[in-house]
């Protein structure tokens, strides 16, 4: 699925634990530079005044018609009291880890000046550190997100500051993946973890956190979803999980979004023709690939859309002389559809594919099978299918031949359309 694994893909096999795995997934925005006011946002910022920290009461916005009185405050923790996160993520001591592409945090402050402080697992190489974009006040289109590189050890960062005193929202989304991959032999992890443990406003206070949209989305796939390659070729940094057909379709609707993709992976093949690690395996759980077994309560996020992007990778191991048939991989389809509709009732699953199906074995007629019996199962229409058609004539290629900015784009507004047919939703304003 992508040139840069292909690459390696000989050795895999031979011997595992030695396997190498190029599987970028780190990513970055091409919003505007990286520095505001002449400060570079990968710069630690400097140490805050000495203050106190307000008490909840503290922390409400003053009376309508009052302005606020500035109160120093040196730090809060990054707590789902203080701020409101998005995605799968787990708190682990003194940080809140959110891992998974697109996933991330916002929260609303009354001050000129937001900072952060975040630390990754990464301590080697730069082209893996974690990416992430902030939005400060507006706009989520990509272009208006500001990129922030988390480099090694406990720092802090400037989210924003020169702005005008009064209310202000930051929304941090980060662009790259969970699984990175690299080399088993020097690496020391194949994942990539980011967690954020304080919040500082130098001269104002923290508010209530944003509430939750009441729409919300969650998709299931690979290296499409990650986001791998759609700003060309580049290695890591053309990977950009906020700009594919995923984030496009949230986007449209106003709506949130929770992503567990994993480059090079599928339903039960992955890119090198056998089991490796499969998406359904993963669903139960928080973060696998970082917090073994935390089991995930669907509870704490029900969607009302889950699309499955599963197949691509599989067409490596499915097939006449392939490890698995067609027919095993249809009804591993089916169990997960009824997998996802058991963990969320009132659910409505969108299995698609065929966005980068160009020489490989196009699995969608089997989706559209699994679907067929998916519904007849439940005794419900609550599973639909749709073929991502993919013009790379038209749209040009990405990075490692995956889908193009452009191809996403055309792919989210055809999920768009499809989601809003079954849903009734209207995109927003």
């Amino acid at each position: 699925m992508d040139r840069r694994i292909r690459s390696i893909a000989r050795d895999v096999w031979i011997i595992l634990a030695a396997t190498t795995l190029v599987l970028s997934a780190c990513s970055h925005a091409t919003g505007p530079t990286p520095t505001d006011g002449g400060k570079n946002l990968e710069t630690p910022a400097a140490s805050p005044p000495t203050g106190t920290t307000p008490s909840p009461a503290d922390a409400s916005p003053s009376p309508a018609g009052e302005t606020p009185t500035p109160k120093v405050q040196e730090s809060v923790a990054a707590t789902p009291a203080t701020v409101r996160f998005f995605g799968r993520t787990y708190a682990d001591k003194d940080f809140h880890y959110f891992n998974w592409p697109a996933s991330g945090f916002e929260f609303t402050f009354w001050g000129t000046r937001a900072e952060a402080t975040f630390m990754t697992s990464e301590t080697q190489k730069p082209e893996r550190f974690p990416r992430l974009a902030v939005f400060v006040d507006g706009s989520l289109e990509p272009d208006a997100g500001t990129l922030l590189v988390i480099r090694p050890g406990v720092t802090d960062y400037v989210l924003a500051e020169g702005l005008p005193g009064g209310v202000h929202s930051i929304r941090v989304i980060k662009l790259s993946g969970n699984f990175i991959g690299g080399n088993i032999n020097e690496d020391k992890s194949l994942t990539c973890t980011v967690g954020v443990g304080r919040l500082t406003c130098p001269d104002g206070r923290l508010l209530a956190p944003p509430a939750a949209p009441q729409r919300r989305l969650e998709f299931i796939g690979d290296s499409i979803t990650v986001g791998m390659g759609i700003l060309g070729e580049g290695g890591l940094e053309a990977d950009d999980a906020w700009r594919t057909y995923a984030a496009y379709t949230a986007r449209q609707f106003g709506a949130d979004l929770q992503v567990l993709a994993i480059s090079g992976m599928g339903l039960i093949s992955s890119l090198f023709g056998g089991p490796f690690i499969q998406l359904p395996d993963e669903f139960p759980y928080t973060d696998n690939l970082n917090r073994p077994r935390m089991a995930w309560d669907p509870s704490a996020y029900v969607p009302q859309v889950v699309v499955v992007n599963l197949g691509t990778n599989d067409a490596a191991g499915v097939g006449d002389g392939k490890r698995f048939t067609t027919g095993e991989f249809e009804d591993a389809y089916l169990a997960f559809l009824l997998d996802i509709r058991d963990a969320y009732p009132g659910v409505r699953v969108v299995g698609t594919l065929g966005a980068m199906s160009t020489g490989r074995l196009h699995l969608y007629p089997w989706v559209e099978n699994a679907v067929a019996r998916a519904n007849d199962a439940a005794g419900e229409t609550f599973a639909f299918a749709l073929e991502l058609i993919e013009d790379q004539a038209g749209d040009g290629v990405g990075g490692g031949g995956h889908p193009s900015g452009k191809a996403h784009i055309r792919h989210g507004e055809a999920l768009t359309a499809l989601v809003a047919s079954i849903t009734g939703w209207e995109p927003a304003a």
